[in-house]
């Protein structure tokens, strides 16, 4: 016959009411949890909306450069709104996506391995466009949580882009180290003239933000293309 008693985790004995308690807050907890979910998803739909806005009349303002005639000031200044208004977007997508459980297939991943088979699986195409590929990668692997799929994919379309807009002949330099919990990768390349880099725009950087990561490019006067990407390591 039951006693309507419990073994607690330190040896006692609880009443069962205790057991159904706890059961009660835990389940109070993950409810309370969908319900700020929610309401955050549709918090960022909203946010989504009104950023789609404020791009769609920023860009309309620069094509047509209807009243900024003469006045490169004012152009730049809805550039540099218009750049922002593009970032803020993307992280209130990626931030959208976790939200909705759009979940990644997590595991443990060394980021060099993935980083050496993205590469070397390309090198076929980087000798057909006479690229030479310079790398100094570290001795030691750089353990991350990650979606080895989606993070391969990502790494390949990235290479595929800088190895399509570089010249022919181009030494495209990549650095991989591990500093301050960080994996980052410094890639340099060439850029052909005519060409238009559009990294960060891309899907590369959506996820690399869903693995904790940054991604970032700059062209300087002479047309080097610099890229820069970072990871959280998992550290002990």
């Amino acid at each position: 016959m039951s006693s309507g008693t419990s073994v607690s985790p330190s040896g006692g004995v609880a009443p069962a009411g205790h057991r159904d308690t706890r059961d009660s807050r835990s389940q109070d907890g993950h409810l309370r949890l969908r319900l700020q979910s929610h309401i955050l998803s549709a918090s960022l739909h909203e946010s989504k909306g009104s950023l789609t806005a404020i791009l769609g009349y920023a860009k309309l303002l620069l094509e047509s450069g209807e009243g900024l005639a003469g006045n490169p000031e004012e152009k730049e200044y809805l550039r540099v709104i218009l750049a922002n208004a593009q970032s803020m977007s993307l992280q209130l997508r990626t931030l959208s996506r976790l939200v909705c459980n759009e979940d990644l297939d997590l595991s443990e991943l060394n980021f060099l391995e993935i980083w050496r088979l993205v590469t070397r699986s390309l090198a076929l195409r980087l000798t057909s466009a006479s690229l030479r590929l310079n790398e100094r990668l570290p001795a030691c692997p750089l353990p991350i949580a990650g979606d080895a799929a989606q993070l391969s994919r990502a790494l390949r379309d990235l290479w595929s882009e800088i190895i399509s807009l570089a010249p022919r002949g181009t030494e495209i330099g990549a650095i991989l180290t591990a500093s301050d919990r960080h994996a980052t990768a410094f890639i340099t390349s060439s850029l052909a003239r005519g060409s238009h880099p559009s990294i960060a725009s891309c899907r590369v950087e959506e996820v690399i933000r869903l693995h904790g990561g940054s991604l970032s490019s700059q062209l300087s006067t002479d047309r080097t293309l610099a890229v820069t990407l970072t990871v959280p390591l998992l550290v002990p």
